[in-house]
């Protein structure tokens, strides 16, 4: 199946139960209503919060002023971006129960439908219960994917388990029952209105403050106009009025011969740093509800390193816990929806693959006391394009120069050749035989033995009786 023939709703397999009989489409059987923006006011936030905690629920009020606010204010969408983005940012995977990936699974985790899946389950945590199907198909490279279907919430009844048809009605859809209780997902809790009923209060207030303050502005942003005429020519007058009409931003004005004008500019104290601060005040209410904190937003004078520094850590454990949530309901009730639907899950689970995030710094003060300290091999090349420097193209003759140079400096200074044999010296005049030791006091023999061809050479002291230090200090223990 191809996206053409590809059907949004309920997944195709649910057309037809066992004993042949014909399952209603959602998406064929619900009648959509658009969105009603009306002017939102605290009553109608009150009254909307009410129906939905009603004896007999509905949600629709409730819920197409989440739609409202959560289009318009930029705030909101600024701020709940940053929680979705560190859940679908994430690098999921999904695993079998020994730890090794599970190939036709992950496809499915490259596709738009899981995208789609996850930014819902995060959305829960705003906008509460939701619920929503996969449809599973074979793309145009023959890999399996999926496509997501969100119930509109307007038309759910969590607390009988039924999708309207009609957004005010109460019948519909049993989702618990039958074929659709392998393909539904069901996220949050049923009674859980989301973080947005609390955020939507501010954002009211903030819609009505920035009304009044584009008033404000509208009013004392400019002089105002006295204009002064004789008093008895009546299209004098009229052509005045119509010139001040049309003045415009400019501040061009074309008035008759005999009038006079004057501009009196603002001199009050009145300047709109109450609307900015009271405007302000409430974006800073809604970063608390949906984030937790304020200053990784948007900074205030009072702000420092440290303030925001805690901030960005409380983001951060913000992020790592929607991502166990959003992981818990993957392995819950997507799991389910995969094996119903013919995948072999194997026992396995979704997972986050193991990342760790080091600056430059760190990482290269990593990797050179793995080759220092630890005297591991270490791959030229992965420095050269690790941090981007141009590799010499006589690399291997410089490479050979300086480590015969460190070869005749290491043999210079013991005293031995690479081979653990003293080194040459040249004959003296005269008798060596009674010559003695330059340091008479030192009677150890300096050795270099050679653990490998790959390796440094380690001086290991012997003493008169020949035994090497390890055997003189394995003497101390029993």
């Amino acid at each position: 199946m191809d996206y053409k023939n590809n059907q949004i709703g309920f997944n195709q397999l649910a057309d037809v139960t066992a004993d042949g009989t014909k399952q209603p489409i959602v998406v064929t059987e619900i009648t959509i209503r658009p969105i009603n923006r009306q002017s939102q006011d605290l009553t109608n936030w009150r009254n909307a919060n009410r129906a939905a905690e009603a004896l007999i629920p509905r949600r629709t009020t409730l819920y197409d002023l989440y739609a409202d606010i959560t289009t318009t204010d930029a705030h909101i969408i600024s701020v709940w971006s940053k929680r979705a983005d560190a859940v679908t940012n994430a690098d999921w995977q999904f695993v079998d129960d020994k730890g090794n990936p599970v190939e036709i699974i992950n496809d499915l985790i490259e596709c738009i439908g899981f995208e789609d899946l996850v930014n819902a389950i995060i959305d829960t945590k705003a906008w509460g219960y939701t619920i929503l199907e996969p449809t599973f198909f074979i793309n145009h490279n023959g890999k399996n994917e999926f496509s997501t279907y969100l119930v509109p919430r307007k038309h759910i009844r969590p607390e009988k388990g039924i999708i309207a048809k009609e957004q005010w009605g109460e019948t519909g859809i049993n989702i618990r029952e039958g074929i659709y209780a392998k393909t539904i997902m069901e996220f949050g809790k049923s009674n859980d209105l989301g973080l947005l009923l609390s955020a939507a209060q501010y954002s009211i207030l903030k819609r009505g403050n920035l009304s009044d303050w584009a008033e404000f502005i509208e009013i004392f942003g400019r002089g105002i106009v006295d204009a002064t005429w004789d008093g008895f020519d009546e299209d004098q007058r009229n052509k005045l009025a119509k010139a001040i009409d049309e003045m415009g931003g400019g501040g061009v004005i074309l008035h008759p011969k005999g009038t006079e004008i004057d501009i009196k500019n603002n001199t009050g104290t009145a300047n709109g740093q109450l609307q900015g601060s009271f405007h302000d005040t409430l974006n800073k209410e809604i970063s608390k509800v949906l984030l937790g904190s304020t200053e990784t937003t948007e900074s205030s004078n009072s702000s420092g390193y440290a303030q925001a520094e805690t901030h960005a850590k409380q983001d951060n454990q913000k992020h790592v816990t929607d991502i166990t949530y959003v992981k818990k309901y993957l392995n819950s009730r997507f799991v389910s929806v995969l094996k119903a639907a013919g995948f072999d899950t194997k026992g396995g689970k979704f997972t986050i693959k193991s990342q760790r995030e080091l600056s430059k710094k760190d990482a290269y003060e990593i990797q050179k006391s793995m080759a220092i300290d630890l005297k591991l091999p270490i791959d030229h090349d992965f420095f050269y394009e690790e941090y981007e420097m141009p590799k010499p193209k006589d690399y291997d003759k410089q490479l050979k120069d300086r480590l015969e140079a460190e070869k005749a400096l290491l043999a210079n200074s013991t005293g031995t050749g690479l081979d653990g044999n003293k080194a040459h010296t040249p004959p003296n005049s005269g008798n060596n035989k009674d010559k003695k030791p330059t340091n008479p006091d030192d009677k150890k023999l300096t050795k270099l033995v050679r653990f490998s061809d790959e390796e440094d050479d380690y001086p290991l002291s012997f003493g008169e009786d020949g035994r090497g230090l390890w055997e003189r200090m394995k003497s101390f223990f029993a």
